[in-house]
């Protein structure tokens, strides 16, 4: 077979495919998963999650919420004028390693939990600097979590019922990959932060490492226990 012969064989399953080819380039562009039915179906999602669609003045009340917290902020800044308190930040400094700046972890807080009826008491629970009371407004603070051997605080719930119960959830979830740390579970002290005791369960139900960013205690039975974290809701 010379080469006119296949040139002209080839020429014409050539002309063959063409309509096939067209055809399956018409039906790729109406494929409903190419990029604009996903973005469409995503914003669709966005609003139906939200009920958008059945609340269209959602967006306006949002607006109007965000006016009403304006309004509050500029009427307290006098306040705070006249007061003249003002902060100063104190630490901690980061560092560097080779081209890397690292090390502003600890004074990033994840959790403030006052004493009810008593404002001059709030417990605070650092990102890796553990958990830290003052019972005079804040004019100083006291660490109180140095012993437990996790500093990483994520949660701290006060027991409605006896608030010299305090609970703690250990673990960073803000920090994000690499940046947070590793909790060792759940904390109980039954003397407003004195001493500490694990309550991290045992054998299938134990939690080894944890990142823990909830605790919540039942108002009327403080045995009932309630911690969500990254990736999991335990009741105890």
């Amino acid at each position: 077979m010379n080469s006119n012969v296949i040139a002209r064989r080839l020429g014409w399953l050539i002309l063959a495919l063409l309509p096939a080819l067209s055809s399956a380039a018409e039906s790729a562009s109406e494929n409903p998963r190419e990029e604009s039915w996903q973005i469409e179906q995503r914003q669709r999602w966005f609003e139906e999650s939200r009920g958008l669609r059945e609340h269209p003045e959602a967006a306006q009340l949002r607006a109007d919420a965000a006016a009403v917290l304006k309004q509050q902020r500029l009427a307290l800044d006098p306040l705070r004028s006249a007061s003249g308190e003002s902060w100063q930040e104190i630490g901690p400094s980061s560092m560097n390693m080779v081209d890397w700046i690292m090390g502003r972890v600890a004074g990033r807080l994840n959790a403030i939990t006052p004493l009810p009826g008593d404002d001059n008491t709030v417990y605070a629970g650092s990102a890796a600097g553990g958990v830290w009371k003052t019972t005079n407004g804040g004019q100083s603070w006291t660490p109180v979590f140095d012993q437990v051997g996790t500093l990483p605080v994520g949660a701290i719930t006060l027991d409605p019922s006896l608030p010299s119960t305090v609970w703690v959830g250990t673990g960073d979830k803000n920090g994000g990959g690499c940046a947070g740390y590793f909790g060792q579970g759940v904390y109980l002290s039954e003397d407003a932060g004195a001493s500490w005791v694990a309550r991290n369960g045992s054998g299938g139900g134990a939690m080894p490492l944890s990142i823990i960013n909830a605790v919540a205690v039942q108002p009327t039975d403080g045995n009932v226990i309630l911690v969500g974290g990254a990736g999991s809701c335990d009741a105890s």
